[in-house]
């Protein structure tokens, strides 16, 4: 069921609402399907982000939200959406079981994050939650004054 909410859930970006309305949304949706409570924190003022940009902001919380879900046994999830002048920030944490050593070279998931991040110019991050449990995926992103993500 929760891997059908990507292109439901997806569907606002396409009609412009802000990602961190959409992302809000989705963490309820995700705590709903999955029964692990998940949040979303917002700092900062959410700038002008193209469609495309809030599109694959929004692939990467999802795969990071479905690892937590499929892989680390997680109990809760955390989603810090953070603002700053020049960048924007992503993180998706879980207190799951953290990161197998080789979880870069399994599926297509973090390929594919990865790719997305620097599709941006920007890139991604994993490392593993304080005392060795959970993960945090993190994605910074430089606006691109260019096409207008200012």
């Amino acid at each position: 069921m929760w891997e059908l909410r990507h292109p439901i859930d997806a569907g606002p970006i396409f009609e412009g609402r802000d990602l961190g309305r959409v992302l809000r949304s989705h963490a309820s949706t995700f705590t709903t399907i999955t029964s692990i409570p998940t949040e979303l924190v917002q700092s900062g003022r959410e700038p002008w982000l193209s469609t495309v940009t809030r599109g694959m902001l929004f692939s990467i919380a999802h795969n990071a939200m479905t690892n937590a879900f499929r892989h680390a046994r997680a109990g809760t999830v955390a989603i810090v959406l953070t603002f700053e002048d020049d960048e924007l920030r992503m993180s998706v944490s879980d207190d799951g079981t953290g990161l197998p050593e080789d979880y870069s070279d399994r599926g297509h998931g973090f390929r594919n994050m990865r790719t997305d991040a620097e599709r941006m110019g920007g890139r991604l991050e994993a490392a593993p939650g304080e005392s060795g449990r959970g993960t945090t995926i993190t994605c910074v992103v430089p606006y691109d004054t260019r096409q207008g993500d200012r």
